[in-house]
């Protein structure tokens, strides 16, 4: 997925794409290609720290949904001025900040707050660990994945993702850069939803769903939200076959069966 980093620069700022990966198939995606790019055979990964929550969700979850029912209100106002949602958070906090006092914000500094989280210090992201009074905590689509604009016509029960963060959803994948069969993981936590109707959702983890894009790559979508498409899978169908999966789930069977002899 596109994440979008600001860097502050005075009275100024640049925006940067990058790219953060958040399931662990397209983790492990990337991972691939990058030891078949680099000659040393991939020692740089290798030497690299792997994120591990410990098995805990860190953080508050409450600052998101504190800031994401803030977020409604701003989207609220943003439609009304445009007639639309906009095409993404960058969108928005560049409206909000020279036009703060339409949005309740007594300066433009305040209404950037609601974009940052201090719990990006907990991300399973590095360079977010790294950076994170600079980084967009939450993330909003510009339109459906079928196309069609969000804010549109849509069947009964359905309802649109307006904004979303995965912060506190942890993968804690181990690679065994030996041999990927004695990799493994050990996931928790869930998404933070914002849907149009301005419920703020804790989706867990493993009840959110992959969906498939053009480029072979895959978004992350959730259950109910509008304009879904053909070839979207579940937690289990997107990863059954993954090793790193399968090993996890082999612990979690141990794990039951011990509990169950006890």
């Amino acid at each position: 997925m596109n994440r979008l980093l600001l860097l502050a620069q005075g009275r100024g700022a640049r925006v940067v794409l990058l790219l953060a990966l958040c399931t662990f198939t397209a983790i492990q995606a990337r991972m691939r290609w990058q030891l078949q790019q680099r000659p040393d055979n991939g020692a740089y990964l290798r030497s690299q720290p792997q994120w591990d929550s410990g098995g805990k969700i860190l953080g508050n979850p409450q600052n998101a949904v504190s800031d994401l029912k803030a977020m409604h209100q701003a989207l609220r106002i943003f439609h009304q001025r445009f007639k639309r949602y906009p095409q993404s958070s960058m969108e928005l906090l560049n409206d909000m900040g020279p036009n703060h006092r339409i949005y309740g914000f007594a300066s433009a500094a305040k209404s950037r707050e609601i974009f940052a989280n201090p719990d990006m210090i907990h991300s399973s992201v590095a360079m977010f660990r790294q950076r994170p009074a600079d980084i967009i905590a939450y993330q909003m689509p510009a339109k459906r994945f079928d196309g069609r604009p969000i804010g549109s016509s849509k069947p009964h029960g359905q309802r649109d993702v307006v904004a979303w963060t995965e912060l506190y959803y942890f993968p804690n994948i181990k690679v065994n850069w030996e041999g990927m069969d004695a990799s493994t993981m050990n996931p928790v936590g869930f998404y933070v939803v914002l849907w149009d109707d301005g419920e703020v959702e804790k989706v867990p983890f493993d009840k959110a769903l992959s969906v498939p894009q053009p480029n072979k790559e895959w978004k992350t979508g959730f259950p109910g939200q509008a304009g879904l498409i053909a070839g979207t899978k579940t937690f289990l169908e997107m990863n059954r076959n993954n090793i790193i999966y399968q090993n996890w789930q082999r612990t979690q069977d141990r794990q039951t069966q011990a509990q169950q002899t006890h």
